[in-house]
């Protein structure tokens, strides 16, 4: 059995999955009925759940990888001047970007150990 411990995520989130809907499989033919489509229902949620955070995260991935190969953007401040990476990060002056740095963050954390 796979334990968590504190907020760790577990590496391989789709294995997971796969073992968590076969036991759902295995108690909703010992259960059936009511309780068993429930439990059928909370899997499939679970997998669509899981699907959103991956493509989440390929975006994610996809504006880091622009952020990391080029200096900025041409034309934000509407006056041709260029913005920075920098100036639009969490520490920047104009923090646009904080909400990519706090997932960015949070996807750091929950790499195995």
């Amino acid at each position: 059995m796979r334990r968590l411990s504190g907020g760790a995520a577990v590496a391989d989130t789709t294995k997971l999955i796969t073992d968590l809907r076969n036991l759902v499989g295995r108690v909703i033919w010992d259960i059936g009925g009511e309780q068993g489509d429930l439990l059928a229902r909370a899997a499939d949620e679970l997998e669509r759940l899981e699907a959103c955070r991956r493509q989440l995260l390929c975006g994610i991935t996809a504006v880091k990888n622009l952020i990391d190969n080029s200096d900025g953007v041409t034309g934000l401040h509407l006056n041709g001047d260029d913005a920075p990476w920098a100036e639009l990060r969490s520490d920047g002056r104009y923090p646009w970007l904080v909400p990519l740095d706090v997932a960015l963050e949070q996807l750091a954390e929950s790499k195995p150990e």
